[in-house]
């Protein structure tokens, strides 16, 4: 949740373009956590116009609750309450004014051999149709629970792979757009 929070308060002063979220969607509740200007759990056009790209890796059945509420990682405190995993990515289209119906695709997965945790599929949910500013909206739906993110798809293990090539074709939908300049180190 708290690469959400560090979206959700995106701008001039925390100038994020993109952030990867494993084994976590974004609060729901509750809208701020904590006093000051950077301490919401949701976007807002209201703050910020800056659009975000989302990369989120779940399971289903993890200690995370991927249809949303609250999670033992909470210790008890019921105030603070998950949004359901696609809603928070459908939160993040609709503050980047994607115009598009998002695609579901099903993908070959596997984790390592001798694994307790077995899956053939995972579900790319893609909501980056229509954004206007290419902003790149993806969910994996793993049907597993806390180790999602070792899953490996397409024969490419996620972690070491997929986070790396969405921050490349973040920077890239950017350097195209005139938004990122190549670091000078």
């Amino acid at each position: 949740a708290l690469a959400y929070r560090l979206a959700s308060n995106a701008g001039d002063a925390l100038p994020f373009k993109g952030v990867v979220a494993v084994v976590s969607q974004m609060l729901k509740n509750p809208l701020q956590s904590g006093g000051g200007l950077y301490n919401y759990n949701q976007p807002s056009k209201g703050r910020s116009n800056q659009g975000i790209s989302v990369l989120q890796i779940l399971g289903t059945t993890d200690f995370v609750p991927y249809d949303g509420g609250t999670s033992i990682v909470f210790e008890g405190v019921d105030d603070f309450k998950l949004y359901p995993a696609l809603d928070s990515m459908k939160a993040w289209a609709d503050h980047n004014d994607c115009s598009g119906d998002h695609t579901e695709t099903d993908i070959p997965a596997s984790f390592e051999e001798g694994s307790p945790i077995q899956v053939s599929s995972v579900r790319k949910y893609d909501y980056s149709g229509g954004c206007p500013s290419g902003e790149i909206l993806e969910h994996y739906r793993v049907e597993t629970g806390h180790g999602a993110g070792d899953v490996t798809i397409n024969g490419v293990p996620f972690m070491n792979n997929y986070p790396y090539d969405f921050i490349d074709r973040v920077e890239d939908t950017l350097r195209n757009n005139g938004g990122c300049q190549d670091s000078p180190l």
